[in-house]
């Protein structure tokens, strides 16, 4: 008796794919034969769409905290509005958050504009969250910017 992985085969058209994990519900697969590969590319596209989500809404995490430390709550809480809009968000509407996130990184009254003076048990000087707070709106423009690219080359945010 040979020790098989245990793993389920589904056969698509003249595609073989091997079902080898899942992630966040979205399962994988590997190509085992020949023809069509489209159906292989959406798992993968999910996982991606997945991990570019994650590190913005990690980033506006981080951001939400920054301001709630330094007394900026209304700002908090507009950040994790945001975190919860891109959790949720139909396809179509993925865009308009993005923008809108952009829209309050940088000028006059946007994140970049707060004087942020955490509070002594953040354990953080105000130097300290300024220099976050400068990384924080570069981050988080290569973040949206790297979505927006996919999604310009086909790839639309889903659930």
């Amino acid at each position: 008796m040979t020790n098989r992985p245990n793993h389920a085969f589904q056969r698509t058209g003249t595609v073989r794919f091997l079902h080898v994990s899942s992630f966040g519900g979205c399962p994988l697969y590997h190509c085992l034969g020949s023809g069509p590969v489209a159906r292989s590319a959406e798992p993968r596209r999910s996982v991606h769409e997945m991990k570019m989500k994650k590190e913005l809404t990690g980033l506006l995490s981080e951001a939400a905290e920054l301001c709630e430390c330094s007394g900026y709550t209304d700002q908090a809480n507009w950040f994790r509005d945001r975190i919860e809009m891109i959790r949720q968000v139909e396809s179509g509407e993925m865009q308009t958050v993005l923008e809108e996130i952009q829209g309050v990184l940088a000028g006059m009254g946007s994140f970049s504009d707060l004087s942020l003076c955490p509070s002594p048990d953040s354990g953080m000087t105000r130097e300290q969250a300024r220099l976050r707070q400068w990384d924080l709106v570069s981050e988080m423009d290569e973040a949206i910017e790297k979505i927006k690219k996919t999604s310009n080359n086909g790839f639309h945010g889903t659930r």
